[in-house]
C-alpha cells in the first residue's frame, strides 16, 4: 500500500486490534481471490503475513501459491499509470509495489498526479494566509474605527492626542495589509488556473 495510506492506517490498527480477515473469512477465503484483491488495491506482498498471523488463530493456514497467483494478476491491475496518477494526486507516493515491466510508467504518472497535488496544497497554504491576513485586517480597522470615535467622543485633550497617535500606524498597517490580501488574492488565482489547466487541459495526459 502506498505510503500516506499506511501510515493513517498503522496506528488505528494498533490501537483496534483490528486483524486483516475475521474468523468466517478465513474458513471459506478463497485465497487466489483475496490475493487478487489485496494486488489490485495496492498492497506489498507481505499482506500475506497479516493473513497468516489473522487466520492462525482460527486454525486456518492461508494457501500461499493461490494467493500469490491471484496478487500478481491483482497488483498488474493496480500498477496502471491512471492508478499511479490518481494516488499522486491524493498525495499518496510510490511504494515500490509494481513489476519493473510497470513501474516506470506508474512512476512517472504518480509523480504528475503528486505534482498536482503539491500544487493544490499550495492554493490551501495561499488561501490561509489570506484568511489570516484578512482577519488582521479587520481587527485593524476596528481599531481605527475606535480611535477615530474617540477622538471625537473625548473631551480630554490628553485622550485625543494619544489616539490620533494610534490612528497613523494602524492606516500605515491597514494599506500594508490590503495590499498583500491582493497580491496573494491574485496568487491564489494564478494557482488555481495553472491547477485547472494541469488537471483538465489540453495537454493533461491522466484525464
Amino acid at each position: 500500500m502506498l505510503r500516506r495510506v499506511l501510515f493513517l492506517l498503522l496506528p488505528v490498527l494498533a490501537v483496534s486490534g483490528c486483524a486483516s480477515m475475521t474468523k468466517e473469512e478465513c474458513r471459506v477465503a478463497d485465497w487466489a481471490t483475496v490475493g487478487y484483491h489485496d494486488g489490485a488495491a495496492g498492497w506489498g506482498g507481505d499482506r500475506i503475513d497479516a493473513h497468516r498471523k489473522a487466520c492462525a488463530e482460527f486454525g486456518v493456514r492461508p494457501d500461499l501459491d493461490g494467493y500469490l497467483s491471484g496478487r500478481n494478476r491483482g497488483i498488474r491491475e493496480f500498477c496502471r499509470p491512471p492508478k499511479g496518477y490518481s494516488r499522486g494526486l491524493e498525495g499518496d507516493a510510490y511504494d515500490g509495489v509494481c513489476p519493473l515491466d510497470l513501474e516506470a510508467d506508474f512512476i512517472v504518472a504518480n509523480q504528475e498526479g503528486l505534482r498536482i497535488y503539491a500544487m493544490e496544497q499550495e492554493v490551501r497554504r495561499q488561501e490561509s494566509d489570506l484568511r489570516s491576513r484578512q482577519q488582521r485586517l479587520d481587527r485593524v480597522r476596528e481599531e481605527i474605527a475606535s480611535s477615530q470615535s474617540t477622538m471625537v467622543g473625548s473631551n480630554d485633550p490628553a485622550v485625543r492626542a494619544a489616539a490620533f497617535a494610534r490612528i497613523r500606524p494602524l492606516n500605515m498597517e491597514e494599506r500594508r495589509l490590503e495590499r498583500e490580501a491582493d497580491d496573494l488574492r491574485a496568487r491564489i488565482q494564478e494557482l488555481k488556473r495553472n491547477v485547472l489547466d494541469e488537471r483538465f487541459g489540453p495537454d493533461s495526459r491522466y484525464r
